[in-house]
């Protein structure tokens, strides 16, 4: 019997993919959300992911995907500069997964359109697509350029196994209505980069008055707060936040509104680091306390949470601000 290519490649995949779950870890479960997007929309991966041993291992920083078109061959989905993509910073700075323990992890794929992996045009083709994700902190892209994921073991580019998901279903749709109206707008610029440009920003204030019913209107509302924002005024911060809370409200599939809604507590958290003097480093400690530890219990993604615990940890108690003062001034402190 003679064997396809692609079922070859099914074989390896499955090889590999079982040899990873009897690993150290495992994904036990993965989504997307949403689960049927606009072309170039960004979507949020989620993964439990368990360890199996009876010690400590640390969590993967690496990742790719592997789509399956609804019609042809899987491929890796090139992720702006290369096929390889880090996770959040943020999950670097938990600790190791202990025995037994599961933990989710959720990341977006872009923060706003055409970006992340929806800047592979091919992925804008509508119908079903399967993927997974892959994750490994040895992914290299030149190693994947040379040889197929499922060959990366085997080759000797990788010393462990890759951790794979289960296949996960998303659904890329024919825009319709203003959806494709906004769409049309979309591709007749010469870069979606052009929303975000500090010459051209008027278009995305344009496309936010134009297409607000849209589902993409979100993301041009984001662009015309930013442009707002560069383009000076008095009441610029305020006609930005306006555009923001509005964003939030719009933002049916909840890809934004963690970052708009808490972004304001994680500056406050940058803020406090600023040790002006005592009474001033304790004030601004407490408020960026104030404001991150709600996050914990309300944000939508656990990426935000992780976050707001990072964040959490390394503020200072008063004793600490004293003491770093102390040694900064080398002398006393009041509380001025």
């Amino acid at each position: 019997m003679v064997m396809s290519n692609r079922t070859i490649a099914f074989i390896l995949s499955a090889f590999v993919a079982a040899t990873a779950a009897a690993d150290d870890l495992i994904v036990t479960a993965a989504s997307v959300s949403p689960s049927s997007v606009l072309p170039s929309a960004p979507v949020w991966i989620s993964c439990d992911i368990r360890n199996t041993t009876d010690h400590a291992v640390a969590l993967p920083t690496k990742y790719i995907i592997e789509f399956t078109p609804p019609k042809g061959e899987p491929f890796l989905a090139w992720q702006v500069t290369s096929f390889v993509a880090p996770l959040p910073e943020a999950y670097e700075l938990q600790p190791a997964l202990q025995a037994g323990e599961t933990r989710v992890i959720d990341f977006p794929t872009g923060s706003q359109l055409d970006d992340g992996i929806f800047d592979d045009k091919r992925l804008w083709q509508p119908g079903t697509w399967s993927f997974r994700v892959i994750l490994s902190s040895e992914l290299r892209s030149d190693r994947l350029e040379r040889v197929p994921w499922s060959g990366l073991m085997g080759a000797g580019f990788v010393t462990r196994p890759l951790l794979v998901t289960p296949m996960i279903r998303l659904t890329v749709e024919e825009p319709a209505g203003i959806d494709a109206e906004a769409w049309k707008a979309l591709r007749s610029l010469p870069s979606f980069g052009t929303l975000d440009s500090p010459k051209s920003g008027d278009i995305a204030k344009q496309f936010w008055d134009k297409y607000r019913t849209s589902r993409y209107a979100p993301y041009f509302g984001v662009f015309a707060a930013r442009y707002i924002k560069r383009a000076g005024g008095d009441d610029r911060f305020k006609l930005a936040q306006d555009i923001y809370e509005r964003v939030i409200a719009l933002d049916r599939d909840g890809v934004l509104s963690d970052s708009l809604r808490f972004g304001p507590a994680f500056d406050k958290a940058l803020d406090a680091r600023d040790m002006e003097n005592l009474g001033t480093a304790v004030r601004k400690t407490s408020d960026a306390r104030a404001a991150l530890e709600p996050i914990v219990a309300q944000a939508k993604h656990e990426l935000t949470r992780v976050q707001a615990r990072n964040e959490i940890r390394k503020l200072k108690s008063p004793d600490e601000l004293e003491g770093i003062l102390r040694d900064v001034r080398g002398g006393p402190l009041t509380m001025r």
